[in-house]
């Protein structure tokens, strides 16, 4: 069985949340981008904040890309809010502490560009 790699942003006139959608959907089989966002959508927590449904951004295979990526993009919507920053997004997708960080960073720059 394979399973999908998904990263999603979702957009809302408050703000810029980033999501690696492969993190609630690993036990999922492949299935197509529209089917992983409306399911993602139909539940999600952020909706009741004025979060609308999710884009997707990027997809790949590289789990490592997809992380990185989505660390980016919640340092370039204005970083987590823990870490005093002004993103729809409480927390960041990687630790600062995380050894691996600028790993996950240089794997999406790869994959994705700057």
């Amino acid at each position: 069985m394979r399973f999908a790699s998904h990263y999603a942003i979702e957009a809302s006139s408050e703000s810029e949340f980033a999501a690696d959608l492969n993190r609630r959907t690993r036990r999922q089989p492949r299935r197509d981008s529209p089917w992983f966002l409306a399911r993602r959508h139909a539940s999600h927590h952020m909706n009741a904040k004025g979060f609308g449904p999710a884009q997707l951004m990027y997809s790949s295979s590289n789990p490592d890309a997809i992380r990185g990526q989505e660390q980016i993009m919640i340092e370039n919507y204005g970083g987590a809010r823990r870490s005093g920053g002004n993103s729809g997004n409480e927390i960041n997708g990687i630790s600062s502490q995380n050894p691996k960080g600028e790993a996950y960073r240089q794997a999406a720059r790869t994959e994705f560009g700057e």
